[in-house]
Parts: C-alpha cells; structure tokens; sequence
C-alpha cells in the first residue's frame, strides 16, 4: 500500500513544487503521519491522502493546518489553571 497526497486538482504530490497526474510516479509518503507533516510544512492547503493500494484508492481530506493557531492553543492550555473534580451530583 502507498501512502499519497493529492490536491483539489486531482493531482498527486512527487516532491516539493512538483505535482502530477498519474499516481504511478507519486511520492510514496509510507506513513499518514509523515503526509500530514508534508502537508503541513509545505503549506499545501486542502489535500487529501489517498490510501492507494493496486487498482483501490480510499481518500481522507486533511484538515487546514495553522501552524500560529496551533502554537496559540497550545499556549493557552498551559495557562489554564487546573480544573478540579465534580463533587457534586450533576441534575437529572
């Protein structure tokens, strides 16, 4: 099985810049994880990963990354103060 990238134009990722159509001679990623921090470092926008295994193809859209929203976030949630347990009964 082979791990893609594949833009809103139907074309496959082979290297930075450097896209094609036919999936033969698409870069193999190996890893989903590994596509979405090519996604994600190259800045590709709306892709999707084609899972792509001889003639069967499944495909899942990656979701935009924002790499300052996600450094804001994180910083966020160290900031928070902890929070305690419920000792109360919730309402029924």
């Amino acid at each position: 099985m082979k791990i893609l990238l594949r833009n809103a134009h139907r074309m496959y990722y082979a290297g930075p810049d450097n896209w094609i159509e036919e999936r033969a001679g698409a870069a193999d990623l190996r890893l989903i994880e590994r596509a979405i921090q090519v996604n994600n470092e190259e800045r590709l926008g709306a892709t999707h990963i084609v899972l792509a295994y001889n003639s069967c193809n499944v495909t899942l859209p990656i979701a935009n990354y924002n790499p300052i929203a996600h450094e804001t976030s994180a910083v966020q949630r160290e900031q928070r103060p902890a929070t305690s347990k419920r000792t109360t009964p919730m309402a029924q």
